[in-house]
C-alpha cells in the first residue's frame, strides 16, 4: 500500500510540475516578446522582475496553504483545491486580455501552487518511519518532477514559442486536470484519505472575492512603479516569513522540546534560501542567457531558450538512482553538511558561466554543450540538499505544524525569489560579473556556514 500511495502521489507531483514548469517555461518570453510575436512587449528587465516576485509569490503562498491544510480542511482537500485552483490559473493566461488577464491567472496559479506543494509533501512524508527511508521516498518523488520537467521544457515550451503562447497554457492546463482527475479516482477506490467535499462548500462565496482581488492586483502592477511592487513585496515576504516562525515557535500547539529542535530548522531555512537563489534563476537569467549568448538552431528550426531546462531533469533521472545509493552510503554524514556541500556546487555553477562569458569575450552562438556542463554541475547541488531539506524539515517540525513547516522550507524559495528580484536585473547590465561575483559570494558564504554548523551549533 505504500508503494502505491507513493507511486501515486509521485504521479500527481508530475502532473502538477508538468503543468506549472509548462507554464513558467514560457511565461517570461510571453511579457518580453513583442505584441507582433504573441507576447506583452513589457521591457526585459522588468520582466524579470516580475517573474521572479511571481515565484516569490507562488513559494510564499505555501504558508497559507500549510496552515490551510492543518487548521481546516486536511491535505488530501488542500491538495484537489489547489489543482482547481491551477487548472483555473492557466485558462485565464490563454485569453487574450492582456495585463488582466495575466494577473488573474498568475493569482490563480499562485494560491493553487501554494496549496498543492505542502500538502504533497506532506503525504509523502507521513509514508516514511525512517531518515533514510524519508531520503528515499522524496527522491523517488523529485523524479516525479523530473519527468514533468523534461516535458514542460520541450513540448509546451516550443508549442507555446512556435504555434503561440496561449497553446502552451492550454497544455498546462490539460495536464492538471489529469492530475486531479487521477488523484479523485484512486481517493474514491481505495477509500483512503476522504475528499470531504462538503468542507469545500464555501469556495463559490469565495469566488468572486478573488476576481475582485485579482483585479486590483492587476490595476496595481499596471499603474504602480516596479521599485514600488519590488518593495513592498520584499516587506511582505520577510514579515510573512518571520511572522509565521514566530507563530509557530510560540504556538501553545508547540512543545517545550519541539522549540528547542525547531531552532535548528531556522539555520535549515538559511541554507536553503542560498540554494533557491541559483536554482530559481533558471527560469529567469539562465533563460535569457540561453536565448542571447547559446547557438540553438537545428536545421532550419530553432529551438526555444528554455528547451535546455530539460537536461536538468533528465540529469535528475540519470543520477538520482545514484543518490539513494550515496543517502544509504553515507548516512552517518549529517543533512546540514549535505545542504552546504549542494550549496557548494550550486556556487560553481555560478562561477563557471563567468569563467565561460569572459573566456569567449561574451561572443553570441556559443556550443549547447556550455548550457549542458552547468546544468550537469547544478543537478549534483540540487540532488545532494533538496531530498535532505524535506527530510530535515519533517525532523525538526513541532508535529502539529508538520504542514505548516513543508510550507516554510517551500517559502525558502520565496525568499530566493525576492533576492533574485533585485539582483537579476545587473545581468542585463553585466552578464559576466553577475555570474562571477554572485558565485562567489555564494562559495564564500558556503565554507562560512559549514564552519558556523562545525564550530557553533
Amino acid at each position: 500500500m505504500i508503494r502505491s500511495n507513493l507511486l501515486i502521489l509521485t504521479l500527481i507531483n508530475f502532473c502538477e510540475r508538468l503543468s506549472y514548469y509548462g507554464t513558467r517555461a514560457i511565461l517570461l518570453y510571453y511579457m518580453y516578446y513583442s505584441f507582433a510575436d504573441g507576447g506583452l512587449g513589457i521591457d526585459k528587465s522588468n520582466a524579470v522582475v516580475y517573474v521572479s516576485l511571481y515565484g516569490s509569490a507562488v513559494y510564499l503562498s505555501t504558508i497559507l496553504g500549510g496552515y490551510i491544510s492543518d487548521k481546516y480542511i486536511g491535505s488530501s482537500n488542500t491538495l484537489l483545491l489547489g489543482g482547481v485552483f491551477l487548472i483555473i490559473g492557466h485558462l485565464f493566461l490563454s485569453l487574450p486580455f492582456g495585463v488582466s488577464s495575466l494577473a488573474v491567472g498568475c493569482l490563480s496559479i499562485i494560491f493553487g501552487t501554494g496549496m498543492i506543494r505542502p500538502s504533497l509533501s506532506n503525504q509523502v512524508g507521513k509514508l516514511s518511519t525512517t531518515p533514510q527511508q524519508s531520503n528515499q521516498f522524496f527522491t523517488i518523488f523529485i523524479m516525479g518532477s523530473s519527468f514533468g520537467g523534461i516535458l514542460a521544457t520541450t513540448i509546451i515550451n516550443n508549442i507555446g514559442q512556435n504555434l503561440g503562447f496561449r497553446y502552451g497554457f492550454l497544455i498546462s492546463a490539460s495536464g492538471m486536470l489529469i492530475g486531479v482527475i487521477i488523484y479523485v479516482i484512486y481517493n474514491l477506490k481505495n477509500k483512503r484519505h476522504a475528499l470531504e467535499i462538503a468542507k469545500l462548500s464555501g469556495v463559490n462565496a469565495v469566488a468572486p472575492l478573488f476576481i475582485f482581488i485579482a483585479s486590483c492586483l492587476g490595476a496595481f502592477i499596471y499603474f504602480v512603479p516596479l521599485i514600488y511592487i519590488k518593495s513592498i513585496f520584499t516587506v511582505v515576504v520577510v514579515c510573512v516569513i518571520t511572522g509565521n516562525f514566530i507563530f509557530i515557535y510560540k504556538s501553545s500547539n508547540t512543545k517545550d522540546y519541539e522549540r528547542d529542535i525547531f531552532k535548528r530548522f531556522i539555520f535549515v531555512f538559511c541554507i536553503s534560501v542560498l540554494i533557491w537563489t541559483v536554482s530559481e534563476q533558471v527560469s529567469t537569467v539562465i533563460a535569457i542567457f540561453s536565448d542571447d549568448f547559446i547557438n540553438r538552431n537545428i536545421g532550419n528550426f530553432e529551438l526555444s531558450g528554455t528547451t535546455f531546462e530539460a537536461i536538468l531533469p533528465v540529469f535528475s533521472l540519470l543520477f538520482s538512482p545514484i543518490y539513494l545509493w550515496l543517502f544509504v552510503k553515507f548516512k552517518k554524514v549529517s543533512g546540514e553538511t549535505k545542504m552546504i556541500l549542494g550549496l557548494a556546487f550550486m556556487a560553481l555553477s555560478m562561477v563557471y558561466l563567468g569563467i565561460i562569458l569572459y573566456l569567449f569575450n561574451g561572443q553570441t552562438g556559443l556550443s549547447p554543450i556550455i548550457v549542458i556542463i552547468y546544468f550537469f554541475i547544478l543537478i549534483q547541488g540540487k540532488l545532494i540538499s533538496q531530498p535532505v531539506e524535506m527530510t530535515l524539515a519533517k525532523g525538526y517540525a513541532p508535529a502539529y505544524f508538520v504542514s505548516s513547516v513543508y510550507a516554510l522550507t517551500a517559502t525558502a524559495r520565496s525568499f530566493a525569489g525576492i533576492i533574485n528580484s533585485w539582483t537579476a536585473p545587473l545581468y542585463i547590465q553585466s552578464p559576466i560579473m553577475y555570474f562571477t561575483i554572485d558565485g562567489v559570494v555564494l562559495l564564500c558564504l558556503s565554507g562560512i556556514l559549514f564552519l558556523y554548523y562545525k564550530y557553533v551549533i
